[in-house]
């Protein structure tokens, strides 16, 4: 336990100064720009109000957003690590579960950006009065996601055991039934959720549009009755 517990603060205090030396580096690239839209200047760093209430008002709600999505999100995890019955054990579920969600990440992190885009570009042609552009950002952000999930998601299932194996070494289970059954069930989770990420990117590509458009509350009201509720009350009631 000693151990583990100095493994996972390494990897803590890799992840903290990795994020700190990559903040000090977009820093001194802004300071050594010389794009007068993206030079910085360090006397002028300071809070102006109207810009800062900006930032709070997006960004606060945004954060809401993720957190309120992380809480059902540790509901689903909560139920899935005591799950058991005569055929799967608890910790080959687990081990399962958290191998297809790892490969999942990088799927979901991919269609992500997606959003993000949606959300820069609709701002920006919104701001410039170019509204004719934003149904257009809006159905290509759309497009583009669903397309490469489907991508993305197909070969996942298609190729789920060296995938997954990836996350699975096979020495760590005590026998070859196990690990087989952990393949199982990361392929089954691969089935019922990857496949169908492309929802996933939808709502973050209207999300993004909305953010777009100076609506913040809206994404974290329907996320918050749309994922943590729902998802919440399904859970429990079975």
């Amino acid at each position: 336990m000693q151990n583990n517990g100095q493994d996972v603060l390494a990897v803590g205090l890799t992840t903290l100064i990795s994020q700190a030396i990559q903040a000090l580096l977009i820093v001194i690239f802004l300071h050594r720009s010389k794009n007068p839209y993206s030079h910085l200047e360090y006397k002028g760093i300071a809070l102006y109000k109207k810009e800062t209430q900006l930032l709070l008002k997006h960004g606060l709600m945004a954060g809401l957003q993720f957190f309120i999505f992380s809480i059902s999100n540790l509901i689903i995890q909560r139920s899935v690590n005591g799950y058991s019955d005569s055929n799967v054990s608890r910790i080959v579920a687990m081990n399962g579960n958290a191998a297809a969600l790892q490969l999942e990440g990088y799927i979901a992190m991919v269609l992500k950006t997606f959003g993000v885009a949606c959300t820069i570009m609709t701002a920006q042609n919104f701001g410039a009065q170019n509204k004719k552009n934003l149904t257009k950002i809006l159905w290509m952000t759309l497009l583009t996601s669903t397309t490469i999930s489907i991508v993305m998601s197909g070969l996942a299932v298609l190729l789920y055991r060296p995938l997954v194996s990836l996350f699975l070494p096979q020495k760590a289970f005590a026998s070859a039934s196990d690990y087989s059954a952990s393949l199982e069930v990361a392929h089954q989770r691969l089935l019922v959720i990857a496949l169908f990420y492309f929802v996933d990117s939808w709502m973050d590509n209207m999300f993004g549009y909305c953010r777009g458009l100076g609506h913040p509350y809206v994404p974290s009201v329907v996320t918050f009755f749309a994922t943590t509720v729902y998802r919440s009350t399904f859970i429990f009631a079975i």
